[in-house]
């Protein structure tokens, strides 16, 4: 890793790009890759095209350099992300291991990583990645009683905010908060 540091720095000490105010890090990367320094410098560093690799970088496709007319989506002008469960995809329409720059699109993909990576026990494929938090519905105490609902975070629909609707109780029940908690309109009904 010190060594493909190293060829950076003197790539850029050489070449001055950033200097001329010139976004130049990926620059000095496809150089080093390209002119063969790094195979001189006995590193073996593989360049895959956008969309065919373990990393897939996407800023660039939102950057100020694309011209206005090529600007579009993710999903249907760009063709790279799966419209339903929000990941970025590979060309080939796997999903992309790891994605390079994301937050370039963060208006576009906040809401499937807040789905993702902020709520409780999530797991991609088993409910709805783009639902809003529903308000809690008004509920009779005397004809509504929860259901035992326990997660890593919670230990009952009580302490349950409007926004953990989809929150999942651990296992073995596995059971969605909405199902098991009068206030999200589940629970056990009587009378």
């Amino acid at each position: 890793m010190l060594t493909y540091i190293d060829a950076m720095l003197a790539a850029s000490d050489e070449f001055m790009c950033h200097r001329k105010g010139i976004p130049s890090d990926q620059g000095y990367h496809n150089f080093l890759i390209l002119s063969g320094r790094h195979e001189a410098n006995g590193l073996r560093v593989v360049s895959n095209k956008r969309g065919q690799g373990v990393v897939h970088t996407i800023g660039a496709l939102n950057g100020g350099d694309v011209p206005m007319s090529e600007l579009g989506p993710l999903d249907t002008k760009w063709k790279i992300r799966d419209s339903v469960k929000g990941y970025i995809t590979n060309v080939d329409g796997t999903m992309s291991p790891v994605v390079h720059q994301w937050d370039r699109w963060a208006s576009e993909m906040s809401r499937w990583l807040d789905s993702a990576f902020v709520r409780d026990n999530f797991i991609p494929g088993e409910r709805e990645l783009f639902d809003r938090p529903p308000s809690f519905v008004e509920y009779d105490p005397a004809t509504c009683t929860d259901m035992p609902w326990k997660s890593a975070h919670r230990s009952s629909c009580a302490g349950l905010r409007a926004e953990h609707h989809d929150w999942v109780s651990s296992p073995p029940e596995r059971r969605p908060a909405k199902e098991a908690c009068c206030k999200f309109g589940g629970g056990i009904k009587t009378g």
